[in-house]
């Protein structure tokens, strides 16, 4: 199974300002990959625009979207995990 790569130092909500994040368009590229591959993207946990934004950056051919290639048990880990680091 492969990995679900978060670019380090950043959090998924710097895409929000990625200047103010000091995050490079890679960053920006490769965090928004994650977001897909968690599924977190379109949750329900972060606002509307992430899925969105996501699936644009699909069409354009930027990312792409994976044929469900984690099990449940990824995404649920990475939702708490997210959870757990804002403290909701």
């Amino acid at each position: 199974m492969a990995k679900l790569i978060k670019p380090k130092g950043f959090e998924i909500w710097d895409v929000e300002d990625p200047e103010a994040a000091g995050m490079s368009q890679k960053d920006v590229l490769k965090m928004w990959q994650y977001l897909v591959d968690t599924g977190m993207a379109w949750t329900g946990l972060l606002q509307g625009w992430y899925g969105r934004t996501a699936t644009a950056l699909i069409e354009q051919g930027l990312i792409k979207r994976k044929k469900n290639p984690y099990k449940e048990t990824d995404m649920k880990k990475a939702i708490k995990d997210l959870i757990d680091k804002t403290k909701w």
